[in-house]
């Protein structure tokens, strides 16, 4: 699960370093009226669930998704340094953040995923000229 987290976390770090976008926004920012391009929910629900935050990333929030990572990193931290410091109390208090944190973001990275699909449809039905359902 770590190597997985990492891989993950490295990618991220590389996007948002070189100023790339991601691979949901290089899809999404060619759709056509005819066929927007929808991102799948639960591909972003999976990344965010290996890594809180890197759901947000794949969307095309990257500032959301490094808040999240952040975050994340910050718990990773105080959990190691409970488990040095043989502190049960702030290591136990670190994994219950960590894993609120991880239900949080793919909580977050769905309901994002879901919204923006939803534009994309509907933007591409006001411009081919259909009216949009009530």
């Amino acid at each position: 699960m770590k190597s997985t987290k990492a891989a993950a976390l490295s990618v991220a770090v590389a996007h948002l370093l070189a100023g790339q976008p991601c691979l949901a926004q290089e899809a999404g920012e060619v759709a056509t009226a005819s066929a927007p391009v929808l991102i799948n929910p639960a591909t972003a629900m999976a990344y965010s669930a290996m890594l809180p935050g890197y759901g947000q990333i794949y969307a095309g929030e990257p500032v959301r998704g490094g808040v999240l990572l952040a975050i994340d990193a910050g718990l990773t931290g105080a959990a190691i340094a409970g488990y040095f410091l043989k502190s049960e109390t702030l290591m136990q208090g670190a994994i219950v953040g960590m894993i609120f944190t991880t239900v949080v973001a793919t909580f977050d990275a769905y309901l994002l995923v879901r919204d923006r699909n939803q534009e994309r449809v509907e933007a591409a039905r006001h411009l081919r000229g259909r009216p949009l359902p009530r």
